[in-house]
């Protein structure tokens, strides 16, 4: 116990094909925070109709006064429409400025860092990215909190704050990625998170047009896919990882920097956001069967046993993931948004950008 959290290991356990039992709980981070460093001045970019609207509301009555009360400038920068946050972390002045910081779901908060990881001023080593949950899924913060997270609201916002004004950092990893738009163009973005496709990605697609139902819209989206098992395309795909070629009929394939997806599933149980590696969790062969699938979706849900069971494989990537599926292209889902179609080319970057944190990761 340390700073009144409880640790967990920092050390990868070994998956055991057949054991009943959850991964153990595995640290967020393997590698210290730094020393506290000196902010004196802040920009925040938020998204002013986030977590129901409320964005303006919580930027203004609850961030702002905190970064006050500890003399810290705060610039306030709103977001005017989609794609907004990139263009404003990729180009506005960061002169004189410490901490980059991003107010929203997991959408606002990836938009942030791919437009800030596309800087070619040298800022990128020079400010750090502080995140603050203000949406409705909040995974990364999920993981960058630990415990903390799950106080919901204002007070994990709060919480969020202080890590930033606490002023210690990690340098984390994520991805770069380029894939296929449906004009017949490329796009190129930054994950921090998971990049997904299969029946999963589907499923989410279905869920945007029933945001009216809340959170379960995922539950029922993913159920009304698996109903329609049997009528599902053939996806074979082809998966490279650092170099190596796998042929695999795609169900699902998740490729992650951090352990969390959706509300808490658990999907990559070994993944560390520091360790310089992307996880990977996929089915190598079809799933046809509904029962089959919800035994999996089961597991999913029972804090990461599918990665000891044989539909799963599960593994690690150092340098570079591609995944090719020629007869029928698959949707690419990149942190909670869907972005374009297979083909897609992923490249690890470690160590990425510095993002604040506290000294010490609650159990994941």
């Amino acid at each position: 116990m340390a700073d009144g959290i409880e640790m967990a290991t920092s050390t990868r356990p070994q998956i055991i094909k057949g054991s009943k039992v959850a991964p153990p709980p595995l640290s967020t981070f393997c590698k210290p925070a730094s020393e506290p460093i000196a902010i004196k001045k802040a920009v925040l970019i938020f998204n002013p109709v986030s977590g129901g609207k409320k964005g303006k509301l919580l930027a203004e009555n609850v961030v702002a006064p905190m970064f006050k009360s500890a003399g810290v400038e705060l610039v306030l920068s709103p977001t005017a429409h989609a794609g907004h946050a990139i263009e404003l972390a990729a180009s506005m002045d960061l002169s004189g400025v410490d901490a980059l910081c991003a107010l929203g779901g997991d959408g606002t908060l990836s938009d942030v860092a791919s437009g800030f990881l596309a800087r070619a001023d040298g800022k990128t080593q020079e400010v750090a990215l502080g995140f603050i949950p203000g949406g409705t899924g909040n995974t990364i913060m999920h993981d960058v909190l630990g415990y903390r997270a799950k106080m919901g609201g204002r007070a994990a916002i709060k919480a969020a704050v202080a890590a930033i004004l606490g002023g210690r950092t990690r340098l984390v990893d994520c991805s770069q990625l380029e894939c296929a738009k449906g004009d017949g163009s490329t796009v190129r973005r930054h994950s921090l998170n998971i990049v997904t496709c299969g029946l999963g990605v589907d499923a989410s697609a279905a869920a945007e047009k029933r945001r009216w139902m809340g959170p379960m819209r995922y539950d029922v989206s993913i159920l009304m896919e698996l109903l329609k098992l049997g009528s599902r395309k053939d996806a074979r795909c082809r998966l490279t990882v650092d170099g190596v070629t796998k042929e695999l009929d795609l169900f699902v394939l998740t490729m992650m920097n951090n352990k969390h997806s959706g509300v808490g599933l658990r999907l990559a149980p070994y993944a560390q956001m520091d360790d310089g590696k992307i996880d990977l969790m996929y089915t190598p062969s079809a799933i046809k069967s509904v029962l089959k699938a919800l035994k999996l979706d089961g597991m999913i849900k029972s804090k990461g046993k599918h990665v000891n069971d044989s539909l799963v494989a599960y593994s690690q990537a150092a340098d570079s993931i591609e995944l090719t599926c020629d007869a029928a292209p698959q949707r690419v889902m990149v942190d909670g948004e869907l972005v374009g179609f297979t083909p897609v080319k992923m490249r690890v970057m470690p160590s990425a950008f510095k993002l604040f944190t506290f000294e010490v990761a609650g159990k994941c």
